[in-house]
């Protein structure tokens, strides 16, 4: 039986010991069935040893524990944040798909569309600065914005995504992070309704994910399509 009744304080320290929320009898469980009930009885959730993250996946296609950079939906609970969306390796054949994509119309405006509509972030979390990708992206006041090191923005023109991403020299490991997050004290707020804040923007991630997992996985599908991602 599923019981979630909100966020605690201590779910946001760095250790996991005595945080629930991760379980699939409270958070996790919830964002299981909800998105189940969405798309299919495709997705399940696992909280990673020793860290305070919850990851959302396709069963076939994710491994557990897993390896570096696995592309998943996520959440994530931290002493300044509590972060929610997708993550996604710098490498491999779905980040060179991605990064080809992008320089065309369909996938760059589905991702602006996100980054507006869900207040979402495509950055780096290796640090604060932005790690590998020196910065971070979002909208802000209405218009797409360049966060250099995470810090003072300036304008952006759409174009600079795809450029940047495409001469970025990932390290083995590097993944990064198309997500919303908020602070502590909202989401303690949110009570036992934190799920409904949360779907929106996992929701909304899922058409990307299967996108990306697509090639890794037969049969096909049906959500992809050769230059955007499909919304229907």
């Amino acid at each position: 039986m599923i019981s979630f009744y909100g966020f605690q304080p201590h779910d946001f320290h760095t250790a996991v010991r005595g945080s629930h929320w991760r379980h699939r009898r409270a958070l996790g469980g919830q964002l299981r069935l909800r998105l189940r009930r969405i798309f299919g009885r495709r997705y399940q959730t696992w909280g990673l040893p020793g860290a305070n993250t919850l990851h959302i996946a396709r069963r076939r296609v994710y491994q557990f524990p897993p390896v570096s950079g696995l592309p998943c939906l996520f959440a994530s609970a931290s002493p300044q944040h509590l972060r929610w969306g997708m993550q996604f390796p710098a490498q491999g054949a779905g980040w060179e798909k991605f990064v080809r994509a992008l320089q065309r119309p369909p996938l760059l405006t589905w991702c602006l569309h996100q980054f507006e509509a869900h207040g979402m972030i495509l950055t780096d979390l290796a640090d604060d600065r932005g790690g590998v990708l020196g910065g971070c992206w979002r909208f802000e006041n209405g218009e797409l914005t360049w966060r250099e090191a995470c810090t003072i923005p300036r304008t952006a023109l759409t174009a600079e995504i795809a450029n940047r991403l495409t001469h970025i020299t990932p390290e083995p490991h590097t993944v990064l992070t198309l997500h919303t997050a908020t602070t502590p004290e909202d989401v303690i707020g949110w009570g036992a309704d934190a799920v409904e804040y949360l779907l929106p923007g996992l929701s909304a991630l899922v058409p990307l994910y299967e996108w990306w997992v697509q090639s890794t996985d037969a049969p096909s599908t049906g959500v992809v399509e050769d230059e955007g991602i499909d919304q229907t």
